[in-house]
């Protein structure tokens, strides 16, 4: 599997773990951790888990940046 598909997986799979409305409700834009919404840097927004598939490689990093997800753990300096 390369990066891009990677990130999308993974994109998804934390997208699905947090949809918490039941089907036919709107989503609501979840916020980043500083509380500003993906719209608001101009990513797109996802209404359906298939807009996970149209994200290029930069977005799917600036989404994991924004809620700090993180693909290779951060190294520990001793």
């Amino acid at each position: 599997m390369n990066d891009n598909n990677s990130c999308k997986l993974t994109m998804l799979t934390r997208r699905l773990e947090n949809m918490t409305q039941e089907y036919g409700q709107p989503d609501l834009p979840v916020p980043f951790l500083n509380g500003d919404e993906p719209g608001k840097l101009k990513l797109p927004l996802s209404e359906r888990h298939e807009d996970v598939d149209y994200l290029t490689k930069e977005q799917c990093i600036q989404y994991f940046n924004g809620y700090s997800i993180h693909l290779i753990p951060p190294r520990i300096s001793s």
